[in-house]
């Protein structure tokens, strides 16, 4: 009989399968030709840069023989023994290509590297007088909001 993973390494595997069925999600199409995927884009981010290292050494994987692993299985163009249909194979190919060449652009930063977004209402925070906490939330569409809340 098997014993059940622990609750953590059970989360942190979904957190990272969730990574790779996002990494293939159909990339956008336009007239202007192929782009990538904001989901997919956030996935290869955290699945080929150090964010995903930490997840990957709790449950004791090696975070470069996965990522090696991930691009064979990935890159195999047979049908056999490989666990990914082959829509999702191709999309990943072209999430990937797409995504590398903008890694490499902006010199081995992901695009979220930014310290501060100056459109994010998140960062729009001020110090009220008689203290505690003020910020803004942002509404659906990441506008800020009318309402503001104090928190102590």
């Amino acid at each position: 009989m098997q014993s059940e993973s622990p609750p953590e390494v059970q989360l942190l595997s979904a957190v990272l399968a969730m990574a790779v069925r996002d990494s293939y999600i159909e990339p956008n199409k336009s007239q202007k030709g192929v782009s990538l995927n904001s989901v997919a884009a956030s996935a290869l981010d955290f699945l080929f840069t150090d964010m995903s290292d930490g997840y990957l050494q709790w449950i004791d994987i090696d975070p470069g023989h996965f990522r090696s692993k991930l691009l064979e299985q990935m890159n195999d163009t047979s049908y056999t023994d490989v666990p990914f249909k082959a829509f999702h194979r191709r999309c990943f190919r072209i999430n990937y290509k797409l995504w590398k060449a903008e890694y490499d652009r902006l010199g081995g930063r992901v695009s979220g590297d930014e310290e501060t977004d100056p459109d994010d209402a998140r960062f729009d925070a001020e110090e009220p007088e008689g203290g505690g906490e003020r910020y803004v939330r942002p509404n659906k569409r990441g506008r800020k909001a009318n309402r503001t809340q104090t928190v102590d």
